[in-house]
């Protein structure tokens, strides 16, 4: 599986080759197959950008899924796409308490769910997505996997 990682905000330091780790395991911890998949790190300028464009609300948001491939049995899947602004993990753990880190992996974690065909919008559903944010969490935890800051 190929996994693209672009970080174009500069203010957070990303560890490229540890996002590509735990995107493989989410991908494989749910039983899922696909031949690329692609993460993105932006800035509050760029995501606001792409939630007027897709989602016509130009409000920050924590991350954005593009689905592509939603058919398992093509020759060649492509996933999607998950933009993440690190950012936002910033000032939600400067408010709320946490770890930096652990948020943004939270946030890729949960853009991915959402390319896996998981939503948030009715009860349900948000329950059912949650559980699967905290045993992925719970298992790169274990697996001492969640992003850490780059040295």
């Amino acid at each position: 599986m190929e996994v693209h990682v672009y970080n174009t905000q500069k203010r957070y330091p990303i560890d490229i080759k540890a996002v590509e780790v735990l995107t493989k395991e989410v991908i494989r911890a749910q039983g899922h197959t696909c031949h690329e998949v692609t993460v993105h790190f932006v800035g509050t300028k760029r995501i606001c950008s792409l939630h007027a464009e897709y989602f016509d609300d130009p409000s920050v948001t924590d991350c954005i899924s593009f689905p592509i491939d939603s058919e398992c049995g093509s020759p060649y899947s492509v996933l999607g796409e998950v933009f993440v602004c690190p950012e936002i993990a910033f000032d939600y753990v400067k408010k709320h308490g946490g770890v930096l880190y652990e948020e943004i992996t939270l946030y890729v974690v949960h853009g991915l769910m959402h390319l896996l065909g998981f939503d948030d919008i009715a009860e349900g559903d948000c329950i059912k997505m949650r559980e699967r944010e905290h045993f992925h969490m719970e298992n790169l935890r274990e697996r001492k996997l969640l992003l850490t800051q780059k040295k």
